[in-house]
């Protein structure tokens, strides 16, 4: 007896030192278990990163959703914003596929919006020229700035749009309602555990359904937003720990993050606290504090607060969008100059060439033929079979034109000009839609050409085939005139057509220069070599073509025979 009184309580002390120290042992354990843990997933992160780099992203891209990104976001001046038609007539969506390798949806947006916005003065292209060049070098700094990038995550770009930049949502006018009946919860709870006894049982049981309603009414609400919130948190998240990147080169950026996350950090505490999507199906404790979350509508209480301080601090959420999405903006065209066959930056110049550039390559070509020309006072007018390459050259050009005042990045040798602002027209379609003919809706986008070019600034005027949806007579003398006047007043015109009488009528006034495409056709098929070529040196390979389709010999007898007389 008396040495079972002994040894219990020393076994007691044992045990309760052996819990402890188990106790004490578990912690640090648990923070290194942590720590490895974030390690290694940050290396995963890395080594992905390192595999993907300079490769293009095959993921799909919502455009229409950027587009209307452009028109909500950040506001450039409307003069330089790349038109619709402009914007399709070069490509442009599939350039900016192959050119975004971003990883948030804030860089596919800044992304897009830098490619629709060319930029007219070279301060801000040297700072988008120094930062691209720090991610091409440095290669710590990159993958620091990309692992905290993978943080954020990409979803629901509509919805973290309409948070940031839509329109300010309207502070609930119910909220004190919320915070009665959080109280009243409170209350019943106590007088259920101090009175006890069915009248303060029914009570609470009251209030529990009726908080339920409220509840799952706000949750229906919240559902359409907890993945755009979610990335918001987690943008303000990563913007704060960007900010402690020591690097000159970003010094604006980290500054800007700093402020704004700083600002902001309330946000993303409350949107942690939201309750993730699933996470009470089959988890009997999940299930639980949901249940308490219920009765005491802590996350309608929480979504309200949190959807207030997203109206109380837009424009700091604005500008952490912003250069957030930049930094990742930067890294992508990084990425892309790394998986470029050949690509140069620009030279911007005051005087001099208004344009040169030297064995451009069109970015979507991966067997394209190179290509350069001088523009110095003139415009030029270019003549080529069909096929031969006269189209391609002018996106060619257009793009190179757009890349290098957007991403000061071109798919060319040398890369020298002034800066300007771009216009084309090469759509050969009807416009159905609005009831125009081809002529009507050619002869307006002329229009816009000529008056744009009215204003100071050199226009870049890219312009296929003139005019061709009307008769030869009307065309010629119309097409002239348009095309003289633009190159008197700010217009750098780039003209193809077939038209061989009016690049001759172009070229007596001295204000075009002409160049040509070639072909080689005959029974064995057509060649084109794709090179431009100085001077007016056109023959057309028309009837060619219908001898080599195998066409009958009748045909072609008199089509000869007819153009014979005719000359």
């Amino acid at each position: 007896m008396s040495a079972t009184l002994v040894v219990s309580p020393l076994f007691a002390v044992i045990g309760s030192t052996t819990l402890g120290a188990v106790a004490l042992l578990a912690v640090p354990l648990a923070v290194l278990a942590f720590s490895i843990h974030r390690k290694h997933r940050r290396s995963r992160r890395i080594e992905q990163l390192r595999s993907e780099w300079g490769k293009e992203s095959p993921r799909s891209r919502e455009v229409a959703t950027l587009s209307e990104f452009l028109q909500v976001g950040p506001q450039a001046d409307a003069a330089n914003v790349v038109d619709d038609q402009t914007w399709n007539d070069l490509n442009m969506n599939a350039i900016f596929a192959r050119v975004d390798r971003t990883i948030t949806t804030a860089g596919e947006c800044m992304l897009y919006r830098v490619l629709r916005t060319p930029v007219i003065r070279g301060e801000e292209l040297d700072h988008r020229r120094s930062t691209i060049g720090l991610f091409e070098r440095d290669v710590t700094t990159r993958q620091t700035v990309q692992v905290e990038l993978t943080s954020v995550g990409r979803s629901n770009a509509r919805g973290l749009i309409s948070l940031v930049w839509g329109d300010v949502p309207a502070p609930d006018e119910n909220r004190w309602v919320y915070y009665l009946l959080t109280t009243l919860a409170i209350a019943a709870l106590a007088g259920l555990v101090t009175i006890s006894g069915p009248l303060a049982a029914l009570g609470a049981l009251v209030l529990f359904f009726v908080n339920m309603s409220v509840h799952y009414r706000t949750k229906a609400r919240l559902m359409g937003r907890l993945a755009a919130l979610r990335q918001l948190g987690g943008m303000i998240d990563a913007a704060a720990r960007i900010a402690h990147i020591d690097s000159p080169e970003l010094a604006n950026h980290t500054e800007t993050l700093s402020r704004t996350a700083r600002a902001t950090r309330r946000i993303a505490r409350k949107v942690a606290l939201l309750t993730p999507e699933g996470s009470s199906t089959g988890d009997l404790v999940a299930t639980l504090i949901e249940y308490i979350s219920i009765y005491f509508l802590h996350e309608v209480r929480t979504f309200h607060a949190t959807m207030s301080d997203i109206a109380a601090h837009r424009s700091e959420l604005q500008s952490l969008f912003s250069v957030i999405g930049e930094l990742d903006a930067w890294q992508s065209v990084a990425s892309f100059r790394a998986g470029a066959t050949a690509y140069s930056e620009p030279n911007f110049i005051e005087d001099g060439p208004r344009l040169m550039v030297r064995d451009a390559l069109h970015p979507l070509l991966d067997d394209a033929v190179p290509n350069s020309i001088e523009i110095r006072d003139n415009g030029i007018a270019v003549t080529g079979s069909n096929m031969s390459g006269k189209t391609t050259f002018l996106r060619t050009i257009g793009v190179n034109v757009l890349l290098a005042q957007t991403i000061v990045t071109c798919t060319a040798a040398e890369y020298r000009a002034r800066p300007m602002r771009i216009i084309a027209s090469m759509n050969e379609s009807d416009d159905l839609i609005e009831g125009k003919s081809y002529y009507l809706a050619e002869a307006e986008r002329l229009l816009a050409m000529v008056r744009a070019s009215e204003h100071e600034g050199v226009l870049l005027a890219l312009i296929d085939e003139p005019l061709a949806g009307t008769n030869s007579p009307e065309r010629l003398a119309a097409s002239r005139e348009i095309l003289r006047y633009l190159a008197s007043h700010n217009g750098l015109v780039i003209a193809s057509t077939h038209d061989v009488e009016l690049v001759s009528q172009l070229q007596a006034n001295e204000q075009y220069e002409a160049y040509h495409f070639s072909d080689q056709a005959d029974e064995q098929g057509i060649r084109f070599d794709y090179k431009l070529r100085p001077g007016l040196d056109y023959h057309g390979n028309a009837i060619k073509v219908l001898k080599y389709l195998g066409y009958p010999q009748v045909i072609i007898e008199n089509a000869l025979a007819s153009m014979t007389a005719s000359q």
